[in-house]
């Protein structure tokens, strides 16, 4: 190589590091945003497809598959764009690569291509295998969600009346409602909806006779008495009121008219009036008389709670998501590695493996760099004739015969190999140990949460609604499955690198010490200002998902009333 040729390479070197600190961090940013405005718009078509999904094909799935869709799938699509563009960048990132080989190694550059075709040959199966486990993942996943959707589904209660007014916190699918309460707060949002029509599909069968007169005096009749109303009922009392009534028979229409018209037209509609009376006259007498007194104690409209004291109002929040402030604390980490394999084991696991390969990386690339050397000083020798000695070393190559100085090569040779061999399983040990420990610690953290879930009281149910409990078992839960694991490892794998740098630096020329303490001041100030901002931005994202999975699951089960309005 000539001079020139090594300046050019170290310039191209210096100046290609230089544009991707430059341009690597901006690439990572758009594709980021593009990602995450793919996920919204996945998001949104999941909900526009639930909304049109026919009953019966709805029933084929469940609400906790529905959201793991949004909770795990959603993600994959974000991370789309970020391997997209490996497709055509991976092209001329070879041709390039050949190009600077060819000008080096020529004829050599073909076997680089030729392990990476061999490489490109051997993926598919790889990828076959890796989405066979993952199509199993998911299945697994799936089956897991939709277990524990309906555990907390039968985990449910109905309270008798409200507690805090209208301050009351609903819950999840109202489950801190009576059926009566459910049918007021109904009326009471189609009534702020200030709609033209109103489809009112028998609110007033779950409240008692005087509520239900009241409600449909003042509410239907009253207020909406400009509005078209379409009450469906079986209660008679109430048809003398209406101005058109239609009588279905298995969902067909028989009869039309007025209440007057269809006494005197239909026997059948007059008949069917003695029949109803005559049922509800048989149930009154068979009800006690303390249960219509508590019912109507428990329904009456007038029971209102207006005054709510600080104490009370405090009550309504406690249960709110909130995100953890400050650092992420030492026990947290301590008992994701003792739910893997225990602390001391653990520990001592991750340290012995990390720093035995590291030691050993290390002390290969020594011995490559002692190789190199003896070859450039054998290969000078060889130009020359003329190199003054000045190692006793150097010296013992000089004087070696072709033989001697072929058996020397072919045992560098065989050690090299020796440690090549020796790192590569230790690669391969690490690497299945730590994940092996970490995806113990997943499921292990796993079945603690669902036994604490399983045996939490049933007040828990009542105040946190279903895709707030549904966002640990799935985004959480895959985070901890998927990416926690590698973001571990590679931080292992990070951290064994730089200690295993400095420490062979220091001892090549301790003078560098220096240099290493002023590097790693500058790294820890960057981390100090950015890991909060990162940790909080994550936080945030984690209680910000919650109301999204909650909201899905409220929809898919108020479907047939969404799409009536």
């Amino acid at each position: 190589m000539f001079s020139w040729q090594a300046w050019l390479a170290a310039s191209a070197v210096i100046m290609v590091l230089l544009c991707i600190n430059l341009i690597f961090h901006q690439y990572v940013y758009r594709v980021v945003m593009c990602g995450v405005q793919m996920r919204v718009a996945y998001t949104g078509l999941i909900f526009r497809k639930v909304l049109r999904l026919s009953s019966h094909a709805m029933n084929n799935f469940s609400s906790g598959e529905i959201t793991n869709l949004l909770a795990n799938d959603a993600n994959k699509v974000e991370l789309v764009h970020y391997f997209l563009n490996y497709l055509w960048v991976a092209p001329l990132q070879i041709i390039a690569v050949v190009f600077v080989l060819w000008q080096f190694v020529y004829y050599v550059t073909f076997i680089a291509i030729g392990y990476t075709l061999l490489l490109l040959l051997i993926q598919p199966l790889f990828s076959r295998l890796f989405l066979h486990l993952r199509t199993e993942v998911l299945k697994t996943t799936d089956e897991r969600i939709k277990i524990m959707s309906e555990i907390i589904k039968s985990m449910r209660i109905d309270f008798v009346q409200l507690s805090h007014g209208e301050n009351t916190l609903v819950g999840d699918q109202g489950v801190m409602l009576s059926g009566g309460q459910k049918a007021r707060v109904n009326i009471a949002r189609a009534l702020y909806r200030d709609a033209d029509i109103y489809l009112l599909d028998d609110p007033l069968s779950a409240v008692d006779a005087k509520v239900s007169k009241h409600l449909f005096d003042k509410s239907i009749k009253n207020y909406l008495r400009d509005k078209i109303r379409i009450l469906v009922t079986h209660q008679i009392q109430f048809l003398q009121d209406a101005t058109k009534i239609i009588i279905l028979d298995n969902g067909e229409m028989v009869q039309m008219g007025t209440y007057e018209e269809l006494l005197v037209s239909s026997p059948l509609f007059a008949q069917l009036l003695e029949d109803i009376n005559q049922h509800e006259q048989e149930q009154e007498q068979q009800q006690p008389i303390s249960l219509l007194n508590q019912q109507s104690m428990i329904g009456s409209i007038n029971s209102e709670n207006d005054n709510i004291d600080e104490e009370n109002m405090n009550s309504l929040t406690k249960n709110l998501e909130t995100k953890q402030e400050g650092t992420v604390k030492w026990n947290v980490y301590v008992l994701y590695i003792r739910s893997g394999i225990g602390v001391i084991l653990g520990f001592l696991l991750i340290i012995i493996l990390f720093a035995t390969q590291q030691s050993i990386a290390i002390y290969s690339n020594w011995w490559l760099v002692a190789w190199t050397n003896d070859e450039s000083h054998r290969y000078h020798q060889n130009s020359t004739n003329c190199v003054p000695i000045q190692d006793k070393k150097i010296d013992r190559i000089y004087r070696m015969n072709s033989i001697e100085w072929n058996t020397y090569r072919d045992r560098r040779f065989y050690i090299f190999c020796v440690f090549v061999f020796i790192l590569c399983f230790l690669i391969f040990l690490r690497t299945v140990v730590s994940q092996l420990i970490f995806l113990n610690a997943g499921r292990v953290l796993h079945n603690k949460m669902f036994k604490r879930v399983i045996r939490c009281p049933i007040s828990f149910f009542d105040t946190n609604p279903v895709g707030r409990i549904l966002n640990r078992f799935t985004s959480d839960i895959a985070t901890m499955d998927e990416s926690l694991p590698m973001t571990v490892f590679d931080f292992l794998v990070s951290l064994s690198q730089v200690l295993g740098t400095i420490v062979l630096v220091i001892f090549l020329n301790p003078w560098s010490f220096i240099s290493a303490i002023i590097a790693a001041s500058g790294m820890l100030f960057v981390r100090y200002r950015f890991a909060p901002c990162s940790r909080d931005l994550k936080r945030l994202v984690g209680t910000t998902r919650s109301p999204v999975y909650s909201q899905l699951t409220s929809t898919i089960h108020g479907l047939k009333v969404i799409r009536s309005y």
